[in-house]
């Protein structure tokens, strides 16, 4: 980002957005809510939020096999909750 101008640094080794970058976070950002939208067509809320406990439910799975000492994580909760 900094070769295409969009973030710039001070002396202390800060990054910060210049013009440019503010451009093209505000494009980007537009970008992603027209994707999103085309994304999410005909799926309701609910069966949005179904599918993210469903997926976090996987990834908790899968972390598990990899450490099962691993205490149940924030995605365990949330099932439980949803299936109360």
């Amino acid at each position: 980002m900094l070769h295409r101008g969009w973030l710039r640094t001070d002396a202390g080794q800060h990054l910060y957005l210049t013009d440019a970058g503010e451009a093209a976070r505000l494009r980007l950002r537009a970008m992603v809510t027209e994707l999103r939208a085309v994304v999410h067509e005909g799926i309701s809320d609910e069966e949005y939020v179904a599918a993210l406990k469903v997926l976090r439910r996987m990834v908790a799975n899968v972390a598990n096999l990899a450490d099962p000492a691993e205490p149940a994580g924030p995605a365990d909760a949330a099932d439980a909750e949803a299936r109360t």
